[in-house]
């Protein structure tokens, strides 16, 4: 059996899965994260 690791923040979108809690600014006018539970 394969087991998933537990993360703080799954979030889809764009059509890009993101699973880490990692800020990732386009375009570096962002100050803010609006990840949840990060």
């Amino acid at each position: 059996k394969r087991r998933l690791k537990k993360v703080k923040s799954i979030e889809l979108r764009g059509g890009i899965l993101y699973t880490d809690c990692d800020c990732y600014r386009r375009n570096g006018l962002q100050y803010d994260c609006s990840r949840t539970l990060c």
